[in-house]
């Protein structure tokens, strides 16, 4: 297996089936016959949502070659999913992409050859790119470059864009940081980077991408503020775990668990 895509899934809308199939379409005709890939599907919170658990069956019972179906019991986070997708991945690369047609599946098979081609550890979508196609409000910017700057402050980031939600890296780097992981909300994307920092994985590189919708639609803005909040805490936290703890680093004793224990972990906890 070439690419593992993990694609974590809350309360979307739209249909698991066409999401799948749009994805796989894209994928193909874009890396071609040689490449193998899997989509994995994690399901968040089917017992306390009916609609995801409805998600969920109608996927398993389409039998779509590609696809993998993970599920938590009950919501855990974006952070906790993509952890646990990760986990299972068999992929020599692995990496993660926003659930629904708003991401172009395109900028997987672009970061795929970046990192086979140049070397690269990781790949990161970035909105700001100049090759990008976005649109946004002035509202949803200043958000966003505000959350930049916290990520610098914080953690010393120094990348346009941490929160698109398409990134790949090379196996090696997802096998020694995730044991390390903590964050199981949206800033699941800054810790990831920085462990891997942390790690000596420094080559890193931004990708151009597509967005087909508006960023604002249907996007209440003090749920964008509320979640922001969350997300400069977590954020916070992260540089508290790098700088004071040493947490992410290869000497920490969390580096011995396996991919094996992760997985028993996450089993008693979904």
């Amino acid at each position: 297996m070439d690419i593992s895509i993990v694609i974590p899934t809350y309360k979307e809308i739209d249909d698991p089936i066409q999401d799948a199939k749009y994805k796989i379409q894209r994928l193909a005709s874009k890396l071609g016959n040689k490449t193998q890939f899997e989509l994995i599907y994690v399901f968040d919170g089917v017992l306390t949502h009916s609609i995801i658990k409805q998600k969920m069956i109608r996927l398993q019972s389409a039998n779509i070659p590609n696809v993998k179906i993970l599920y938590n019991t009950y919501n855990k986070g974006k952070g906790f999913g993509l952890v646990k997708g990760m986990a299972h991945a068999e992929g020599k690369h692995i990496g993660f992409l926003d659930y629904g047609r708003e991401i172009n599946p395109d900028v997987i098979a672009d970061q795929y050859d970046k990192l086979t081609k140049y070397g690269y550890d990781i790949a990161i979508a970035d909105k700001y790119h100049k090759d990008s196609k976005f649109k946004s409000s002035i509202f949803r910017k200043i958000i966003s470059s505000g959350f930049v700057f916290v990520s610098y402050l914080f953690v010393g980031l120094k990348f346009g864009d941490t929160q698109t939600g398409a990134k790949l890296f090379k196996r090696e780097v997802v096998t020694t940081i995730l044991p390390k992981l903590t964050i199981r909300g949206y800033a699941i994307d800054v810790e990831l980077l920085k462990a891997s920092l942390d790690n000596g994985f420094n080559k890193v590189i931004s990708t151009p991408v597509e967005l087909h919708k508006n960023l604002d639609s249907g996007i209440n803005p003090r749920t964008i503020i509320k979640v922001s909040y969350q997300m400069a805490i977590d954020t916070a936290y992260v540089g508290y775990l790098s700088r004071f703890r040493n947490a992410y680093k290869k000497y920490n004793n969390r580096s011995t668990i396996s991919i094996k224990t992760i997985l028993a972990e996450i089993s008693t906890t979904a």
